[in-house]
């Protein structure tokens, strides 16, 4: 067991670190997109001063239902 844990730390250190640097970027980016064209009720100062996990709550919220065709619903469970 040890010898296989000693094999995968360094695996996995490395994609986290990889998964780190590729979330900070993609957070800065989306915080530069929202700087220049600020959502309806926010100002640019307030995208720039949100928290990481806040900017990326509203990029989710913001964009959820963009893969939505509105003549279909997607395949699930659905109660009317």
């Amino acid at each position: 067991m040890c010898l296989i844990l000693s094999s995968v730390c360094p695996i996995l250190k490395t994609s986290t670190g990889w998964r780190r640097t590729m979330d900070s970027k993609f957070v800065e980016e989306l915080r530069q997109k929202y700087i220049k064209n600020p959502p309806e009720g926010m100002t640019a100062a307030l995208v720039k001063n949100m928290t990481d996990s806040d900017l990326l709550d509203m990029h989710y919220f913001l964009t959820e239902d963009d893969d939505l065709d509105d003549d279909e619903f997607e395949e699930g469970f659905y109660i009317f």
